[in-house]
């Protein structure tokens, strides 16, 4: 087989690879279409391919309209490979404006319909003048470069000199991608003009093997952007899940703070107790617990409504809260039930410390201002030696606190039943 035939068969089998590869690239932008639908660069990017997919299409047909790949004959005249020469070179710029344009988005965000119509206008006349002016399609190409080293040199720059706040491993490789590319099509402009070095020379031979298998560094190149171009957009993806998670872990806490807090008094509950919150220091050491209940809740709630019920409620827990330890846990244990662990405390210290602080609260004003409701509290306490022993010393306590509870009715029962005592009150 003569060499020109040769060399027509190697660039056409290297203009099919390109062409299969960007075919790939197009079907793998389809698949991530419902990825990409907020991510206008990337829709912008897909139709590069989309462009590329048709260029190449149409130089793959003008290979087939003339047969035995013999070089001689594409130089013809032919009316239909001039028309191959303009698809090709009219699709090859738009694929480098849908380039410039989806990093220009990507960027900056910019999307101007005017900058689109205007390529599209720009691509024809640019493609008409090119063809006309053009014999062979190596010519072509040499109108193509030029406008392909632009392109391709701002996107590299764009996307390499993003805020470092910005940069990640997609948009850094993708820019050297971009780089490497334009390169490569500063190098085309040497080497589709081989035949003026010397006949030769090591200079002339590496650029005739540039210009025979351009066709097979354009499918790496263009490979290797499709993929930095799919890893920004993955990028993308896993922050914007990131950014979810973290809404999602900020709403989880809210919720979990809801279950395991008491609303009323701000207090942990009783199933956080259960779940072992705030009881590291409490398990891991000796202690006390104190059971707490107020007494005068259900009067209260009876005689000035469940307003003055409920601020009761929230004043016994901010008075115990005043003389808790950092360590030391405050729970609602249910209805007016209260409980407060604290570790590295005796039960008679720990008492003598909550009764103190009650004993010190000023009494609630009532709705009318005339009378005044006195913090009334029964309290048990018990110590504990370990956290295996917490449950056994709270019913030690609840069982402490209703004696008190006790002796406190029984004393106020005889107070009442005292002779003279309807006089007194």
């Amino acid at each position: 087989m003569p060499t020109e035939q040769v060399n027509g068969l190697i660039r056409f089998v290297g203009v099919v690879s390109q062409l299969g590869g960007a075919l790939l690239l197009v079907a793998l932008w389809a698949l991530l279409r419902s990825l990409s639908r907020r991510r206008e660069y990337f829709r912008q990017w897909g139709r590069a391919w989309l462009a590329l997919v048709v260029a190449l299409s149409a130089t793959a047909l003008r290979f087939l309209i003339v047969p035995h790949f013999d070089t001689r004959l594409l130089n013809a005249d032919f009316l239909s490979i001039r028309s191959a020469y303009a698809v090709y070179q009219y699709a090859k710029l738009l694929y480098f404006a849908f380039l410039v344009m989806g990093t220009a988005t990507y960027v900056t965000g910019a999307k101007s319909r005017r900058l689109l119509v205007g390529s599209l206008a720009g691509a024809a006349l640019y493609a008409v003048a090119s063809v006309a002016a053009s014999p062979t399609i190596s010519t072509v190409i040499m109108w193509q470069a030029p406008v392909a080293v632009v392109a391709l040199a701002y996107c590299a720059m764009a996307l390499l000199s993003v805020r470092r706040s910005r940069r990640s491993v997609g948009n850094r490789a993708t820019g050297i991608f971009f780089a490497v590319t334009a390169a490569m099509w500063t190098l085309y402009l040497f080497a589709y003009n081989y035949r003026t070095f010397a006949d030769g020379s090591a200079l002339r031979v590496v650029l005739e093997l540039v210009a025979r298998f351009n066709g097979y560094i354009d499918l790496m190149l263009q490979m290797l952007l499709g993929y930095g171009m799919v890893v920004m957009l993955i990028e993308d993806g896993k922050r914007e899940a990131d950014d979810a998670h973290a809404e999602l872990a900020v709403a989880h806490d809210q919720l979990r703070r809801v279950t395991l807090y008491d609303s009323l008094t701000g207090s942990l509950n009783r199933r956080a107790f259960d779940e072992g919150v705030g009881l590291e220091a409490a398990k891991s050491s000796f202690g006390s617990v104190a059971v707490l209940d107020a007494d005068n809740l259900k009067v209260v709630n009876d005689g000035y409504g469940h307003r003055m019920g409920d601020a009761l409620l929230r004043q016994l827990a901010a008075v115990l809260r005043t003389s808790l330890a950092p360590t030391d846990r405050l729970y609602r244990w249910g209805g007016d039930e209260f409980l407060v662990v604290l570790p590295n405390t005796r039960a008679d210290d720990a008492q003598a410390r909550l009764v103190a602080a009650i004993e010190a609260a000023v009494p609630l004003a009532a709705h009318d201002g005339d009378d005044v409701i006195p913090l009334l509290v029964s309290i048990g306490s018990a110590d504990y030696g370990g956290g295996e022993e917490l449950g056994a010393a709270i019913e030690r306590a609840d069982g402490r606190m209703y004696a008190h509870k006790a002796r406190r009715r029984a004393e106020r029962a005889s107070t009442a039943a005292a002779p003279g005592a309807a006089t007194a009150a």
